[in-house]
């Protein structure tokens, strides 16, 4: 059956409410994605890092300033806007941000690309972002790459004690944005409240963090 044949019968089917359409309906299947859905996670000192996201591919299009259009709000991926997660405070970009889930947005610009925070609201791609809503708004530099990614990334990179880099990554553009975890604020009050309880007290560990840390 030629697939021209195969679409026009699904639609009638669609449209009339046949027999098959109300079958479907209990059925599991669940028709794949064009772009594939992604979550990495990643812990820095002792917070956690999580990004949900969409991965659309190149396929030989120009992206930015075409695909994504400049100075406009972009879901930053596809489908449903990317979502993060950060289990304790921390700094993007020097900017201090809250423990909690928020919707990640960008708007892309050839120079300077705005990167938004908003509280996660379950949205499908930008559509109803409002400004008003915004928790934490920085500019960040991209950087032009030579080497072309088709498969648009986000991932965690350069992780050390207390610090990383988070990288929106397309084409042949790469935008990172600092991370910086406080440790006195994060790590020590863990360490204290485990060197109050009852048993084996983690002395030697925590010893051992103060001093590669040059914590008092």
């Amino acid at each position: 059956m030629k697939t021209k044949n195969k679409i026009q019968i699904l639609l009638t089917l669609f449209f009339t409410g046949g027999s098959l359409w109300s079958m479907s309906q209990n059925s599991e299947f669940i028709v794949p994605r064009t772009n594939s859905k992604a979550t990495i996670a990643q812990t820095i000192a002792s917070t956690q890092i999580e990004i949900t996201y969409n991965r659309p591919n190149k396929k030989g299009r120009v992206i930015f300033g075409n695909l994504v259009p400049y100075s406009q709000v972009w879901r930053t991926g596809s489908d449903e806007a990317t979502k993060v997660y950060f289990s304790t405070p921390l700094m993007l970009e020097g900017n201090a941000i809250d423990s909690g889930r928020y919707e990640l947005f960008t708007i892309p610009g050839k120079d300077n690309w705005e990167v938004i925070l908003q509280n996660s609201k379950n949205q499908w791609g930008s559509y109803r972002y409002d400004p008003e809503n915004d928790v934490a708004r920085f500019s960040v530099n991209p950087i032009i790459s030579d080497k072309i990614i088709e498969t648009f990334t986000i991932s965690i990179d350069r992780i050390g004690s207390d610090d990383g880099v988070l990288n929106i990554v397309w084409d042949n553009v790469v935008v990172p944005i600092e991370i910086k975890i406080d440790l006195k604020a994060t790590v020590v009050p863990k360490l204290e409240k485990a060197l109050l309880q009852e048993g084996r007290k983690p002395y030697f560990q925590a010893a051992m963090f103060y001093y590669e840390n040059d914590i008092d």
